[in-house]
């Protein structure tokens, strides 16, 4: 929902190109799904790898934990103000333009969080494919300070340039309540989507050259993840997974927004934006789908039942004693 297609067109033609009563009883369809399922699957893929200790003990699940939180933020935050700004705009006056303005710049640090979660994790297993260890090279608590800074560039990153770049008028109309203009949803897209996504994407392929060269093409390499916990077997296919749904999601709205001067039937252009909106806020259900293709996580999450208790341990204790007879 981050963003608005409009380009300045006279209201009323564009206010009467669609049935916009068809298309909200649709989009509120599909983000009601998006809202309840998306909120289910990340808050329990989140509570089941927080939950142990051994999942969350490497990088790439820590990573993958920033992912689902930012998914979470955005069902279970962005999109229902979404819908009680549409719906109550009437009422709200002026001030259903702020919340609009407020669900577009976090959805577009979610975009942000995702995308670069992603990348990260892949560079991550980049160090390893190519035994790369930054932790032979770096004292104890620079290696610390740098994982922390990792794990929080892509939320602390977006809350500040977002707001910087972020500029322009609010008007008092719904479909026109925007706060930056489209050179800023440009700037955005291009750094929250294109540059993490495309990176990601020539990290896999120095991945397939590494791993074939030494023999591994199609296996599975021991990597540490930058990680405190075991080493884990990981596979080159999951993270393609994963970076093939955030460019489907991702790629229509992108693609919009960068060509979006050059479409000039009005019709076309609002379905193509309302259509973008929705296959881009399918990722927070389409994610953590993707996230299956891990073994680890996909043991875990069939397997953990927060209701069960463990059944408890059997503690055997073995006494030596020395025999004073000598036996």
């Amino acid at each position: 929902m981050a963003g608005n297609f409009s380009n300045g067109t006279d209201r009323h033609a564009w206010l009467d190109a669609v049935d916009w009563r068809a298309m909200e009883i649709i989009g509120f369809f599909f983000y009601g799904i998006y809202i309840a399922l998306g909120t289910f699957l990340n808050l329990g893929f989140l509570a089941a790898i927080l939950t142990s200790s051994e999942m969350r003990s490497t990088f790439r699940n820590k990573m993958v934990c920033g992912i689902l939180l930012g998914n979470l933020s955005d069902s279970a935050i962005v999109m229902p103000l979404y819908i009680i700004v549409h719906v109550l705009h009437p009422l709200m006056g002026r001030s259903a333009c702020i919340l609009w303005d407020m669900s577009n710049l976090l959805a577009y640090v979610q975009d942000f969080v995702g995308n670069w979660s992603v990348c990260i994790a892949i560079a991550s297993l980049v160090a390893c494919t190519y035994e790369w260890d930054p932790s032979l090279k770096m004292s104890p608590l620079a290696f610390k300070i740098g994982r922390i800074a990792l794990l929080l560039f892509p939320w602390l990153l977006p809350s500040i340039y977002i707001p910087a770049v972020s500029y322009g008028s609010v008007k008092d109309n719904r479909y026109y309540c925007i706060s930056h203009s489209l050179r800023g949803n440009v700037f955005f897209k291009v750094v929250d989507s294109v540059v993490p996504l495309v990176s990601s994407a020539i990290l896999l392929c120095l991945i397939a050259i590494a791993r074939r060269r030494r023999g591994l093409a199609g296996g599975v390499m021991k990597t540490e993840l930058i990680g405190e916990g075991s080493p884990q077997q990981d596979s080159v296919r999951p993270y393609v997974g994963v970076v093939a749904i955030a460019m489907v999601c991702d790629s229509l709205f992108t693609l919009l927004i960068l060509v979006y001067r050059q479409i000039t039937d009005i019709r076309a252009s609002i379905i193509l934006g309302f259509v973008s909106h929705l296959l881009r806020d399918a990722r927070v259900v389409a994610i953590p789908s993707g996230l299956l293709l891990f073994p680890d996580i996909k043991d875990r999450v069939q397997h953990w039942r927060p209701w069960r208790k463990q059944a408890a341990g059997i503690d055997l204790t073995i006494n030596y004693t020395r025999s004073q007879d000598g036996e």
